[in-house]
C-alpha cells in the first residue's frame, strides 16, 4: 500500500494541482471545473493559512488559538501551511485580495469567488489545523484507495 506521504512526494505541485482539479470531478462540481479550464492563466493557488505570517497584521490571532501545537508552533505552523488541505484555488484577483491575512479575515475574498468549493468553504468561521487535517484526507482518499494494491 503506498503512503499518503510518498504519494505527496512524487511531484508534489503537479500532484497538488491534480487531485484539486479530481476533487472537482469525483464530486460533481463540474461547473467548477469547466470554469476553471475556461480561466486556467486567472488560477492561482490560495494558501487558506498564508505562507507568511504578517504578525503586525491586526488580523493576526495566535497560532495555539488555530489548533497549532503549542510547543513550537511556528514549526507546526510551517509544517501545515504546505499540507494539500491548506490549498485551494482562487481567481487571481482574489488571492491578492485576500493576501496574507488569517483564514478568518479570507471570507469576503472567498465568497466573491466564482469557485462554488471556495464559497462552500468558508460558510462557516474559526478554520483550524483540525480543517487542513479533514480537507486533507477527503482529498487524497479516492487516491489511496485508488492504489492501495500498489
Amino acid at each position: 500500500m503506498i503512503s499518503e506521504t510518498k504519494l505527496w512526494k512524487i511531484n508534489k505541485p503537479l500532484l497538488r494541482n491534480h487531485i484539486l482539479l479530481k476533487d472537482r470531478f469525483l464530486n460533481n462540481r463540474n461547473l467548477d471545473l469547466e470554469y476553471l479550464i475556461k480561466n486556467w492563466n486567472n488560477i492561482e493557488i490560495e494558501h487558506i493559512f498564508p505562507r507568511k505570517l504578517e504578525e503586525y497584521s491586526l488580523n493576526f490571532k495566535e497560532l495555539k488559538d488555530y489548533g497549532f501545537k503549542q510547543n513550537n508552533c511556528s514549526c507546526s505552523y510551517d509544517y501545515n501551511k504546505c499540507r494539500l488541505g491548506n490549498y485551494l484555488f482562487l481567481e487571481k484577483e482574489y488571492n491578492d485580495k485576500a493576501s496574507n491575512q488569517m483564514p478568518d479575515f479570507k471570507n469576503n475574498s472567498y465568497k466573491d469567488s466564482n469557485l462554488i468549493n471556495e464559497k462552500e468553504l468558508f460558510r462557516f468561521e474559526n478554520f483550524s489545523k483540525d480543517e487542513i487535517d479533514k480537507r486533507e484526507k477527503e482529498l487524497i482518499q479516492p487516491y489511496l484507495e485508488m492504489y492501495e494494491n500498489i
